[in-house]
């Protein structure tokens, strides 16, 4: 490769490195109680709207809700990518030890969120362009979790998001029960908009939102006689 190349790649590879990542969030942003104001109140469709909107500007392309109960919570991790444990227990805050994550069941929603990869690097496959490609999506998609936990802290509310890449949970099934396409025999999410050029990201918040639904695009259907 020439030294453009691998200079590309490098600028997003090591600036993603050394972004914060972490499940409660930067916890910079003042909160209401802060500025002596209550809380944000909407109901779940306004706060669905809202956040999609925020999301958009942040730089995601497509938002999904996904309401946790007895069955979806299964898609959250026991054990996270870097061997702590992940619980949900009857606690007001969320909060983080040396052994384990802990999640309030008031938590009762996951954002999942997708970030368009660029086709014109990824058709560069196997170069340090297509490396940059992904390396971009990831840094992207860990810039946009801490805007969203810092613009729910400072509604009043909790984002809990993935303390290490692909944490916290299961991101392709979080997408199609969110909406945000389905699966494939491509073993990947395809989106109506953006096919399968998309990274998939996901985070936990107690901000009552209306849920999405699963959609029938006809690609599941299409990959069965294909």
């Amino acid at each position: 490769f020439t030294l453009k190349d691998i200079a590309l790649a490098n600028a997003f590879r090591y600036a993603r490195d050394v972004m914060p990542r972490s499940f409660l969030g930067p916890q910079l942003s003042p909160r209401p109680q802060d500025i002596g104001l209550d809380k944000w109140q909407g109901t779940p469709e306004e706060n669905a709207t809202l956040l999609k909107i925020a999301m958009q500007q942040m730089g995601a392309a497509i938002v999904g809700i996904v309401e946790l109960n007895e069955q979806t919570r299964k898609l959250i991790y026991s054990i996270d990518n870097d061997g702590k444990r992940i619980v949900f227990d009857n606690v007001a805050q969320a909060y983080e030890d040396d052994e384990k994550r802990v999640i309030p069941f008031s938590a009762h929603s996951a954002i999942v969120y997708a970030v368009q990869m660029s086709d014109i690097g990824m058709k560069r496959a196997p170069t340090k362009i297509a490396q940059m490609t992904t390396s971009e999506s990831y840094q992207r998609g860990l810039m946009i979790q801490n805007n969203v936990q810092e613009f729910l802290r400072g509604l009043g509310y909790q984002g809990l998001g993935e303390a290490v890449q692909n944490g916290l949970g299961i991101a392709p099934a979080f997408a199609v029960l969110g909406g945000l396409g389905e699966l494939s025999r491509l073993n990947r999410v395809i989106t109506p908009e953006f096919g399968p050029m998309v990274r998939l990201f996901k985070l936990i918040t107690d901000l009552p939102l209306a849920p999405d639904k699963p959609i029938d695009a006809g690609i599941a259907r299409f990959c069965r006689t294909c």
